[in-house]
């Protein structure tokens, strides 16, 4: 009877082992089945509609190759000793080799934009973020909710924050870590070996934090990657600029001040979130930032081009004269020692004492005493940098070091998200051939430059030209060629107009050029100047390429539709007098 219940109990502890043995090994392949799946399920995610095109039309030369042979009883490569039958399959082979290059095309611009749209979403994550780690005065919960942010983006299931308290670790975030694992995992921090979890180490505002997650079975994504980089660049420099917070413990009316001042950034950083343009935001900067930094003058340089090409954006207090001569040596090497070191280090500088600063100064007539330069970091490359200008030596304390650093990550976010936004836009509104703004724009500025003629009684031209046999181009040599004269056609008309006038592709061969400003005897100048540069381009047979331009100017009582009629018949006039001339320019002098 004994010897029963031993055996019994024997049986029962190893089947439990069994099953649970088992339950670990379905686990485990329910993982490694998921992973498997989920790289093939991604990818047809991505490009399924190209594939599914792809094969549809493979699926139609089949049927095509099929039909043939039962029509003719023979395979179409027996048929090919004929002019007319190897014609016709080789017609049918180049329109089907097109069509696949039309499936690429289409599958690569397709995943261009999915690219754009997931980073643009990853920013408005961030900046969603750094938002709410703003509102939020507890410094262990603006952590909470970073990792939060990072967590959802990536879908880890398990995780666990520590702090370094009394040479303790104490837990204050836990994401699905049961207590047997929670001790598991300090363990292993404790003897610096990870078991199933990646443990990385911070150390922010003075403290230790430990961050453990579990490890994915599927590696990340590029995207991915990308948002853990815009995260530790920008939310992680966030978190630690909440160090001015811990200047307060010093006095009442120091927290008081600094918790007053840090409220007014908060409002600083809405008020910049509202400009419209890259070029609006950076004069918004600099108004304000001498206003809330305390200063007298401040400006903002873009150092986004080579060296030579270095210049102000905006300035605030600032002379014209001593703009213009700090603008002309800051393009030497010799002269530009501190842009130079922010552009490169990506960070803010303090200079206490300009006159004892070694790597070059721009020493030039009430130039400040002390300075800092704050970068604005734009697609992981320093595109401008704000100088704040201090005229006593040691004018700013460290938390205008903090402030300016916080600065740094909220205008770059801003100019990133305005940047990014500008390029989906331009796809909107360019030529995808030429690069010149399309007929959608031109409706727009046609509107705007019209109703300020209006207005105020300024003049306005507008030519319409047209390339001279274009058409006979085209069905001689081939589109090719056609497009090859569009394209350097338009490189020549954009050379040769001034910076204040706009070009458009108005469909085919068309161009519509805007002269804001501009009466007829400018406006015929600058058109002759277009007629001179298009004789350099020649086409396949040796010709140069001329143009038929018609030109008209605004007149009071004019509408949209007469003024672009009257430029209209002007071009159509020239077409008919045989091209290569301009009319309409007698009508509005």
């Amino acid at each position: 009877m004994g010897m029963n219940i031993i055996f019994l109990k024997v049986f029962h502890k190893l089947k439990k082992q069994l099953f649970e043995k088992w339950a670990r090994i379905k686990i485990k392949a329910g993982k490694r089945a998921q992973k498997f799946i989920a790289t093939p399920k991604t990818f047809f995610e991505v490009h399924g509609l190209a594939i599914l095109m792809g094969v549809t039309s493979i699926a139609l030369i089949s049927l095509f190759i099929q039909i043939d042979y039962f029509t003719y009883g023979s395979w179409f490569y027996k048929r090919m000793n004929t002019f007319v039958g190897a014609l016709f399959y080789l017609t049918v082979l180049v329109f089907f080799v097109m069509l696949l290059l039309v499936i690429v095309q289409i599958d690569r611009e397709r995943v261009s934009r999915i690219e754009k749209l997931e980073e643009l979403k990853q920013i408005d994550i961030v900046t969603g973020t750094i938002q709410q780690i703003a509102k939020n005065p507890s410094f262990n919960e603006k952590i909470r909710i970073a990792i939060k942010t990072i967590e959802e983006y990536l879908g880890i299931k398990k995780s666990i924050i520590c702090m370094v308290e009394n040479d303790k670790l104490v837990p204050i975030y836990k994401n699905n870590v049961p207590a047997k694992e929670e001790k598991e995992i300090r363990n292993a921090i404790y003897r610096k070996k990870s078991t199933g979890y990646n443990i990385r180490h911070y150390k922010l505002h003075g403290i230790n934090y430990y961050y453990a997650a579990t490890k994915t079975m599927k590696p990340f994504s590029k995207s991915q990657k990308k948002f853990i980089l815009r995260c530790e660049r920008n939310l992680l420099k966030t978190l630690e600029s909440d160090k001015l917070f811990g200047s307060t413990i010093e006095g009442r009316k120091k927290k008081e001040a600094v918790i007053e001042r840090y409220k007014h950034f908060h409002i600083f950083t809405l008020e910049l979130q509202k400009a419209c343009t890259i070029e609006e935001l950076y004069w918004k900067l600099a108004s304000a930032i001498p206003r809330y930094f305390h200063v007298e003058s401040a400006s903002i340089i873009d150092v986004s081009h080579p060296q030579k090409e270095w210049s102000f954006l905006a300035l605030h207090n600032i002379p014209n004269s001593v703009a213009k001569t700090v603008e002309e040596k800051i393009k030497h090497p010799d002269f530009s020692g501190n842009l130079t070191e922010v552009k490169n280090n990506k960070r803010v500088l303090y200079i206490k004492d300009t006159r004892k600063y070694k790597k070059g100064w721009v020493n030039v007539e009430g130039a400040p005493l002390s300075w800092i330069g704050v970068p604005i970091i734009v697609d992981g490359e320093t595109a401008a940098i704000i100088n704040i200008d201090g005229y006593h030596k040691d004018s700013f304390k460290e938390e205008d070091i903090v402030f300016a650093n916080a600065l740094s990550d909220v205008a770059g976010g801003i100019a990133q998200q305005m940047v990014s936004l500008e390029k989906m836009k331009l796809l909107s509104v360019k030529d995808p051939l030429t690069s010149l703004y399309n007929r959608r724009e031109f409706d727009i500025r046609f509107k705007e430059e019209m109703e300020r003629a209006k207005r105020y009684r300024r003049p306005l031209s507008i030519v319409i030209t047209d390339i001279d046999r274009f058409k006979e181009c085209n069905d001689t040599f081939g589109h090719l060629e056609g497009d090859r004269l569009l394209v350097e056609s338009s490189k020549i008309i954009s050379s040769s107009i001034r910076l204040s006038d706009v070009v458009f592709r108005f469909g085919g061969d068309e161009f519509v050029l805007l002269f804001p400003e501009t009466a007829s005897g400018q406006t015929a100048k600058v058109l002759k100047k277009i007629m001179i540069n298009l004789k350099k381009l020649v086409r396949l047979d040796g010709t140069a390429v001329t143009m038929s331009l018609g030109a008209a100017q605004y007149r009071d009582g004019d509408t949209h539709k007469t003024l672009l009629d009257r430029a209209d018949k002007a071009m159509y006039e020239a077409k008919s007098s045989g091209g290569n001339c301009i009319c309409g320019i007698e009508d509005s002098a």
